[in-house]
């Protein structure tokens, strides 16, 4: 049902919200496939890199498309943008789990009780994780008990953070160090269960633009995060970040977190503005397809003039704008340029942008629109 939207943002030049298909990228996706193989198995993570436009977030909502269509696979994907305010990956884990994932949660931990599982979930209570077993002991006493185990859940995950609070089950209050365990026993018990997700951070480049002290923050925690993986039974977590954040333009976090940049360097994958001819040629197809336009008499045809100006097409969405133009121009469609061009109005469009631009309207017109 969004076809006459994703036409009418092509149309006027705009980057479409089109996370239908993935052209090219065989090497990410291949990589990819082979993280999500494992979503049952054991903790995964991955950073995907790529310049504006290149199709970070479209990769992202492909994936969260393409679980809600294989509901066998027991998988969901949950795609946040990065928030500079929670800028500890575990607690933003345990908040996304709060917000999104309670029911499925309250019935895993069910599940675990029922089945006799529950220090399972959380190595026996042995090392660090015996600061958290009064927690866990509370949850098996209350597990019939929906308000107090509810209550005992946002415990957990923070959004009841006053002492006060943990008093009535006769705990010490958690600490954000004790949700390390915390998170690694609720995600062992989702997974139990067979609720496995695919948490995708979006534009991680937001936190480095706040402040580099909190991005370095932020890729401790996740390290933090990492070396816990060998006790986490499932899931998965991937970032996107742009080219801009990396100094020495070689996708390296070497300059704000060495310890980060060990863990994670065989797990980044790029994505790669499209270059190929033949996937400008599958791009023309694809569109045709999705947004159920008329056929044009050549692809090559379309791929070639797309071709021909490719050194000015630095990224994948001006890619698409361009192959969806070439195919206007086959097919007979008209776009607003034509329209005004046959109302002889091109020129005196061209001065009216020429006037707005030099009065500085346009500087920062977005804080303006909503002002």
């Amino acid at each position: 049902e969004n076809r006459a939207l994703i036409r009418q943002d092509l149309e006027r030049g705009l980057a479409p919200n089109l996370p239908y298909f993935i052209v090219g990228l065989e090497d990410v996706k291949s990589s990819l496939g082979g993280l999500i193989s494992n979503l049952d198995d054991h903790f995964s993570y991955g950073m995907i890199w790529g310049q504006y436009g290149n199709g970070k977030s479209n990769l992202m909502k492909y994936l969260r498309y393409y679980f809600e269509q294989h509901s066998e696979s027991h998988a969901k994907v949950s795609i946040w943008r990065a928030d500079v305010d929670r800028y500890d990956i575990v607690t933003f884990l345990l908040y996304i789990l709060q917000n999104e994932f309670e029911s499925d949660l309250l019935s895993s931990l069910k599940a675990v009780v029922e089945d006799g599982k529950i220090s399972d979930m959380c190595d026996s209570n042995s090392g660090s994780f015996g600061a958290i077993k009064g927690f866990v002991d509370q949850i098996a006493e209350k597990i019939d008990a929906e308000d107090d185990l509810k209550t005992l859940v946002a415990l957990g995950t923070g959004k009841y953070y006053d002492a006060n609070k943990f008093k009535p089950y006769g705990l010490q209050k958690l600490t954000d160090y004790n949700r390390r365990e915390v998170l690694v026993f609720f995600l062992n018990a989702l997974a139990y269960a067979q609720h496995y997700i695919i948490f995708c951070i979006d534009e991680l480049e937001k936190i480095q633009e706040k402040s580099k002290a909190r991005f370095q923050s932020f890729l401790t925690t996740f390290r933090e995060l990492i070396d816990l993986s060998s006790s986490i039974y499932g899931h998965m977590i991937l970032g996107s970040i742009t080219d801009a954040v990396s100094k020495t333009g070689d996708h390296s976090f070497d300059s704000y977190n060495p310890a980060f940049e060990r863990r994670i360097k065989d797990y980044k994958y790029e994505l790669k503005s499209i270059r190929d001819l033949n996937d400008i040629k599958e791009m023309a197809r694809e569109l045709v397809r999705v947004l159920d336009i008329a056929e044009p008499d050549s692809y090559d045809d379309i791929a070639n003039a797309v071709y021909k100006k490719i050194s000015k097409l630095r990224h994948t969405s001006d890619v698409v704008r361009a192959v969806f133009v070439q195919l206007n121009q086959q097919t007979g469609a008209k776009t607003w340029e034509d329209l005004l061009a046959e109302a002889k109005l091109s020129e005196a469009f061209e001065e009216k942008r020429q006037e707005l631009k030099d009065s500085g309207v346009l500087s920062r017109v977005d804080q303006k629109l909503f002002a």
